[in-house]
C-alpha cells in the first residue's frame, strides 16, 4: 500500500469523523449546514485522490483528475457562503445562483476540454503515483477559486474588525484554515511538490480549524 493511498484513507476516515462529530453537536443552523457540505465536499475529493491512487492506468488516472479541478472551487464557494452565513450576513439569491452557474461551467470546461486542462499525465518515479501537467487553461480556471478565497478573506478581516474579542478569536480559526489552504494549493502547483500529499493532508488541518471554531 503505498503512502498516497494510506493519506487517503486517513483523509478520508477525517472527514466521516468530522462530519460524526457536527452531526452530534446538532445540525441546527445554517453555518453547521454549508460546514457539513463543506466536509462532503472535500470527502468526495478525497475519494476521487484515492481512485488516483488505485489507478492502473493514465486513463483512468485522468478520468478521476478530471474532478480534482471542479470540487476545489466547490470547497471554496461553500467556505464562502460558510463565512458569510457565520458572520450573519445575508446572501442574495442572484449570487448564489451565479456560483451556482460558474461551477457548472467549470465542470462542462473540464469534460470538453480536458486535453487543454491537463495535455499530459506521467508516473513518478519517486512515488509511483500518476501525477497530471496542467495546461494553460487550468490556470484559466483557478481564477474563480482565487476570486472565491480572496472574497473569503475579504469578509473575514472586515467581520474580524466589527466583533467582540471571542468572536474575534473564532475568526482567526478561520483565516488560518485559509492560510493552510493556500499552502496546499500552491504545494498542488508545484512541479516538484505535487507527487506527494501535502494538498491533502493541508485540507485535513484546515477543516479540523474551521470545526473547532464552529464547537469552540
Amino acid at each position: 500500500m503505498t503512502l498516497a493511498v494510506i493519506t487517503s484513507l486517513v483523509s478520508c476516515i477525517s472527514y466521516v469523523g468530522l462530519m460524526v462529530l457536527v452531526s452530534r453537536a446538532g445540525l441546527k443552523d445554517r453555518v453547521r449546514w454549508l460546514f457539513s457540505f463543506y466536509v462532503l465536499d472535500m470527502l468526495l475529493l478525497q475519494a476521487a485522490y484515492l481512485m488516483v491512487s488505485l489507478a492502473s492506468s493514465e486513463e483512468t488516472a485522468l478520468f478521476w483528475y478530471t474532478l480534482t479541478i471542479p470540487l476545489p472551487l466547490g470547497q471554496m464557494i461553500i467556505y464562502f457562503f460558510f463565512t458569510r452565513a457565520f458572520l450573519e450576513i445575508e446572501s442574495p439569491r442572484k449570487l448564489m445562483q451565479g456560483s451556482a452557474i460558474i461551477w457548472f461551467l467549470t465542470v462542462i470546461v473540464c469534460v470538453v476540454f480536458r486535453s487543454s486542462v491537463m495535455p499530459n499525465i506521467y508516473r513518478d518515479s519517486s512515488t509511483g503515483l500518476f501525477v497530471p501537467e496542467f495546461g494553460g487553461l487550468a490556470i484559466v480556471l483557478m481564477l474563480p477559486v482565487l476570486m472565491y478565497l480572496g472574497a473569503t478573506v475579504f469578509e473575514l478581516i472586515r467581520g474580524y474588525r466589527s466583533r467582540l474579542h471571542l468572536q474575534q478569536l473564532r475568526i482567526q480559526y478561520l483565516l488560518l484554515a485559509i492560510l493552510v489552504i493556500w499552502l496546499g494549493m500552491f504545494a498542488n502547483g508545484s512541479t516538484a511538490l505535487r507527487p506527494y500529499p501535502i494538498d491533502v493532508m493541508a485540507n485535513i488541518a484546515s477543516a479540523i480549524l474551521i470545526a473547532f471554531a464552529i464547537l469552540r
